[in-house]
């Protein structure tokens, strides 16, 4: 009885396979969406490579003004950072990495109107490696809610 059944199933796979057939050329491109005014939220991204890293004891800080971080943003929307080596971006932060003899190298941010600030630091207290040139992705995503 299996068999019969495995072998059914077979023999329509293989129909199903071959009824297949592309027909006719592609259609038109359709119109172009809305910019997404209207929608429910819209996206603003900005990348940044720097080398304005500035020491702090044991930890690394770094000030990215953007102006299109309103107070709005803030209470309704979100903000995304991700943190790399040149010449990509690679970590979502909050981001824990690499290692130390007691410890990890954290990388953190803030957000506040107008800008954003990166923190790097060990978790045992030690300075991390300095983390100039840097590659920072920052996503702003507004809602119209």
């Amino acid at each position: 009885m299996k068999i019969s059944n495995i072998y059914i199933l077979t023999i329509l796979s293989v129909f199903l396979f071959i009824g297949c057939k592309k027909e006719g050329p592609p259609g038109p491109a359709g119109p172009s969406g809305k910019d997404g005014v209207d929608g429910n939220s819209n996206i603003i991204s900005k990348s940044i490579t720097t080398s304005l890293w500035v020491q702090n004891d044991s930890s690394w800080s770094l000030g990215i003004p953007i102006n299109e971080i309103t107070e709005e943003i803030i209470f309704s929307g979100a903000v995304f950072v991700y943190y790399g080596q040149p010449p990509i971006p690679s970590l979502q932060l909050p981001a824990e990495f690499g290692s130390t003899i007691t410890g990890f190298t954290k990388v953190v941010f803030e957000q506040f109107i107008g800008g954003v600030k990166l923190h790097c630091y060990n978790t045992d207290g030690t300075l991390p490696r300095n983390p100039n040139p840097s590659v920072i992705k920052v996503i702003i995503i507004s809602s119209n809610d």
